[in-house]
């Protein structure tokens, strides 16, 4: 296999893999946020309404900054190139020649 259809397979199982963890993200995110208000009656004796609450806001927060950082992650990843960063590349002037002596 060459390095360019590795590259193509990678990135495309990178996306389909964002993909689906943003439809499961957004299946559970919506079932929260549709539940946020009614404490499930297995927790209603230890778990206060305004406790419940807070968890979904909680849950929401966190489901939203986790996909937004897998976006950026991935985003990242795609964009790097091999040998970006590396310190030949990193260089502002051309080197100094070796010193005679």
């Amino acid at each position: 296999m060459d390095p360019s259809s590795f590259t193509a397979a990678f990135a495309t199982a990178l996306m389909l893999s964002l993909a689906v963890k943003f439809w499961l993200a957004t299946r559970q995110m919506h079932h929260v946020a549709a539940h946020r208000d009614r404490v499930p009656d297995a927790f209603a004796a230890t778990v206060t309404p305004e406790a419940h609450r807070r968890a979904a806001d909680y849950t929401l927060a966190k489901g939203r900054f986790g996909l937004l950082a897998s976006a950026l992650g991935s985003a990242v990843l795609l964009g790097s190139r091999p040998g970006a960063t590396s310190p030949t590349s990193l260089r502002c002037s051309p080197p100094l020649p070796p010193s005679a002596g």
